[in-house]
């Protein structure tokens, strides 16, 4: 999966620069400092936004610890937030809590209000989280219904996109993936001795990703001796009581502070939960772009986007996601070092051009900006 290339800038005359606009911003999470889940692509694009001249207002969403955001003063009047905003930028997916499908009722008043969601998931998602598919298709009517005051829509995947388009008819609907900090993750490794260096990353939603092959590689190459050595950076009490001695649990370990560790592994692994009757979540998991960023291999399934960005930009082998055949990629990754050096190489150049989040900002940019010319009234 590649995005579009960025616009040059013409050489003369230079367009003027745009007008800065007032984006009113109902995130549902913190984004003062990059974090678990959806945080991490808050915060980037609350600060690319504003450097780029926007100013951020906020309405009652606990972001009182961002410096670039400014909380609305009256609290109690959603509608003056509304008649203070040129465009309203509001996360929607299947978490989305019921207070919050409160506020998207209220997005209609007299003038046009440019309405611009940012689905995070579809429906689809509930099942993971033990729900039936009458509560799914609930959620796909109330979507559908509250999609009528969006004039476009961010999906994080093409199937997303899809969604906002053809289910939701959002007339504007673009793909923009999530990414990394190329400045924050780089490639810091040793060298080529020594045994493989393999990384799992704890996600804020572990419902969706499958641990279980990891550990029984481990295991496996454990009991014969290999030259393989896992880290994980998630939360010790997600882990068995009792761990195989090749691996080692480092915690929970800060976004900003995780750069460090990544950068001196050699691969990452990162695994879906497969949901009977839907198949592996789609999404866009932030750590498959940490780790390419950080010079690593990337070990994974054949599936939606992980499995696009890892063909085009060729950053790992594929797995069947089964601890024996885990096992064996690892080490054929191990015996070969220059096309583990290959895979690093290629993933890295990958996020510096198409991944990092000054992209992710000029696409989203570019969207809010459509909708803003879309919702305007025609001249005259």
């Amino acid at each position: 999966m590649t995005p579009a290339a960025p616009q040059g800038h013409a050489a003369t005359p230079q367009a003027p620069p745009a007008e800065g606009l007032t984006i009113g911003l109902l995130y549902g999470l913190p984004t003062a400092q990059p974090g678990p889940g959806g945080s991490t692509r808050g915060h980037y694009l609350v600060r690319g936004l504003s450097e780029r001249g926007h100013r951020v207002l906020s309405w009652r969403d606990g972001q009182g610890d961002n410096p670039l955001i400014t909380d609305h003063p009256r609290r109690r009047d959603l509608r003056a937030f509304l008649r203070a905003i040129d465009v309203l930028y509001i996360r929607v997916g299947p978490e989305t809590r019921q207070a919050r499908w409160g506020l998207l009722k209220l997005l209609r008043r007299k003038r046009p209000l440019p309405v611009v969601w940012e689905l995070t998931g579809l429906p689809e998602d509930l099942l993971f989280n033990e729900a039936d598919s009458t509560q799914v298709e609930k959620l796909i009517a109330r979507l559908k219904w509250l999609a009528k005051a969006a004039t476009a829509g961010v999906g994080l995947t093409e199937r997303m996109s899809r969604f906002l388009e053809k289910q939701l008819e959002i007339p504007l609907a673009a793909t923009v993936p999530n990414a990394s900090d190329p400045e924050l993750f780089r490639p810091n490794q040793p060298g080529e001795h020594g045994p493989l260096r393999v990384a799992w990353v704890g996600s804020a939603h572990p419902q969706w990703y499958e641990m279980g092959p990891l550990l029984d590689a481990a295991t496996r190459l454990a009991e014969r001796k290999s030259p393989v050595r896992f880290h994980v950076f998630a939360p010790r009490e997600r882990l068995p009581e009792t761990l195989p001695e090749n691996l080692q649990c480092h915690g929970w370990v800060p976004y900003e502070k995780l750069g460090r560790y990544l950068g001196k592994i050699d691969v990452g692994v990162l695994l879906l939960r497969r949901c009977p009757g839907v198949g592996l979540r789609d999404g866009s998991p932030g750590a498959l772009f940490d780790f390419m960023a950080s010079g690593q291999a990337v070990v994974s399934q054949d599936d939606g986007q992980i499995g696009q960005v890892m063909r085009i930009h060729h950053t790992g082998p594929f797995t069947v996601a089964n601890g024996l055949d885990l096992a064996r990629v690892l080490l054929r990754l191990h015996a070969n070092r220059q096309q583990l050096r290959e895979f690093g190489q290629a993933g890295r150049a990958a996020v510096e051009k198409h991944f990092c989040w000054s992209r992710v900002v000029d696409q989203t940019e570019d969207l809010i900006r459509q909708a803003v010319q879309a919702a305007a009234p025609p001249p005259g």
